[in-house]
């Protein structure tokens, strides 16, 4: 089930980032943002238990090289995401408001140079990171459909 809530988080935070990207006016903007950063927070949890999850399918594959980088890969996007994601707003002079629920105060001050840089990668690694689970999901079912195959002697 884990697994199910944490590849449905990416997609689902993918989503509400493209729709960032897609905006023309100022305000429908600022939602799509508030509304990308509210659910990013709400969502983490469940992608980092989808990683706990996976973690423990790739340590018991044996000379599977190919999955263990991509589950590092993704691993990797993921946790980057986790961490730039709220430094992003920060940097731009921001608190980290969660749907008017709560908020986290800005701890770093406003900081435009490190904010455009951190953005553009944040944008980078979220465009690869649904390509990196597609093909992390389809080594784990690769795995686990030729593991149930008779072997042959």
């Amino acid at each position: 089930m884990l697994f199910l809530a944490g590849t449905a988080s990416v997609g689902w935070l993918f989503w509400t980032g493209y729709n960032i990207s897609i905006q023309t006016e100022r305000g429908p903007l600022i939602a799509a943002i508030w509304h990308h950063v509210g659910f990013g927070v709400i969502l983490t949890p469940f992608l980092l238990a989808y990683l706990w999850v996976r973690l423990s399918h790739v340590l018991s594959t044996q000379n599977e090289w190919i999955s263990k980088l991509s589950f590092g890969f993704l691993s990797a996007c993921i946790l980057f995401l986790i961490i730039s994601g709220p430094i992003v707003v920060w940097t731009y002079g921001a608190d980290l408001k969660v749907f008017d629920w709560f908020v986290f105060p800005n701890p770093i001050g406003k900081s435009p140079v490190t904010h455009d840089l951190l953005e553009s990668t944040h944008i980078v690694v979220a465009n690869m990171t649904p390509y990196v689970l597609i093909l992390d999901v389809i080594l784990l079912l690769q795995k686990r459909a030729f593991s149930r195959l008779p072997r042959r002697r």
